[in-house]
């Protein structure tokens, strides 16, 4: 968590420095549905009123158009970025440099009563 707290802080400086005083932040749902306000608000109250948060969570493909038109100045992304989204950034000028801040993990749970006595991935 450190880590993201750093990353976070870092960006939300850069904002600051340059004078700007919203940073927009869109893309993964997963991340920007509460880590990421809540991160936002950690930031707010340690005396960093200035800055605004715009936080967009409409999914991990929509970070690399809005990074590429300069609409948002962090992606948020669940997965990896995609050969496709990395080239159509370049073609923008823009670079994308990763930050892995976390790894989220899919269960399935079946009750110890169920008839079924085998799962497979297939």
């Amino acid at each position: 968590m450190k880590t993201i707290s750093n990353l976070f802080l870092a960006a939300a400086a850069m904002v600051t420095m340059a004078s700007a005083q919203t940073l927009s932040i869109k893309g993964s749902d997963t991340l920007g549905a509460k880590l990421v306000p809540q991160l936002a608000e950690a930031f707010k109250a340690a005396g960093h009123k200035g800055v605004k948060f715009e936080i967009a969570a409409e999914g991990s493909s929509t970070a690399f158009p809005a990074l590429a038109n300069g609409t948002a100045q962090i992606g948020m992304s669940s997965r990896e970025v995609k050969d496709d989204e990395r080239t159509f950034c370049r073609t923008k000028g823009v670079y994308l440099k990763e930050h892995e801040v976390c790894h989220d993990m899919i269960v399935v749970i079946v009750n110890k009563n169920s008839p079924l006595s085998k799962l497979t991935k297939d």
